[in-house]
C-alpha cells in the first residue's frame, strides 16, 4: 500500500511540474560537440490539453523552420518533436528536456545522442 501511495505521489507531482515547465514561449539553444556546430531553438505554446500534452511551434534553427507539433512530458521529460527539417537522413528530429528546479530552464539532449545538447530558457 505504502507503493502505492508513493506512485501516486509522484505521478500527481510529476504532473504538476510538467505543467509549470511549459511557458507561453522559450528560447535557447543546441550545440552538437562533434562538429562543434551551434545554433538557436525556439518554441511558442499554442495549447496545454493536460500538464502532460501540448501543441506547439517549433524551431530548430538552421535545419527546421517553424512548425506546428506536438509537446509530451514523458519519464520526468518534455519531448518536442521539430518536424519537416532539412537533415541528412531524417525530416524530424527529437529534443528531450527536463525542468532545472529553481530556474527558469529546461535542459536535455536532442536525436538519439544523448551528447547532443538543448536547453531553453524564459523570462
Amino acid at each position: 500500500n505504502c507503493l502505492k501511495v508513493l506512485a501516486l505521489l509522484i505521478i500527481f507531482c510529476t504532473q504538476a511540474a510538467a505543467q509549470d515547465a511549459l511557458p507561453e514561449k522559450m528560447e535557447g539553444r543546441w550545440f552538437n560537440p562533434n562538429s562543434g556546430h551551434s545554433n538557436k531553438v525556439e518554441v511558442e505554446v499554442m495549447n496545454m490539453e493536460s500538464p502532460t500534452t501540448a501543441t506547439i511551434k517549433i524551431a530548430f534553427w538552421p535545419y527546421c523552420r517553424l512548425t506546428d507539433s506536438n509537446a509530451e512530458f514523458i519519464d520526468g521529460m518534455w519531448v518536442l518533436t521539430a518536424k519537416r527539417c532539412n537533415t541528412p537522413g531524417a525530416n524530424e528530429i527529437k529534443l528531450r528536456v527536463r525542468p532545472i528546479v529553481g530556474k527558469k530552464r529546461l535542459e536535455g539532449f536532442y536525436g538519439a545522442d544523448k551528447e547532443r545538447t538543448v536547453f531553453f530558457e524564459w523570462d
